[in-house]
């Protein structure tokens, strides 16, 4: 069963960017989820064509627009993927930690589910 969970724009980017942050590994079905999930989130808030000259102008006006809200649905599976990866993503050194953290108390709040942190 899925339920949506509304993030603003640069949550987001957060979630987008832990969910890339690991490498590919052998095509195992976790790759696979996070990717799936990974392209949710980037269709969900119109980041699919953020390498074009018009995606790229949509960014810097999400930048402006950082508090706008939108809504993903995701199983509690994909959840536990999502949390999977902030947990991963938390800890590096190109992130807001305290953001990344925050995102990822609140999927486990959200879903039930928690990561390997």
């Amino acid at each position: 069963m899925s339920h949506p969970v509304e993030l603003t724009q640069s949550e987001a980017r957060e979630v987008i960017a832990a969910l890339s942050a690991e490498p590919a590994g052998s095509g195992s079905t976790s790759d696979e989820r996070r990717l799936n999930v990974r392209e949710q989130f980037e269709e969900a808030f119109g980041f699919e064509n953020e390498t074009t000259q018009e995606g790229l102008v949509d960014q810097a006006k999400d930048l402006l627009d950082d508090e706008s809200k939108e809504r993903v649905s995701l199983s509690d599976r994909e959840a536990e993927t999502v949390v999977d990866a902030l947990s991963s993503f938390e800890g590096t050194t190109d992130t807001d930690q305290e953001t990344v953290r925050d995102l990822r108390e609140t999927f486990e709040s959200e879903y039930d589910v928690h990561g390997g942190r």
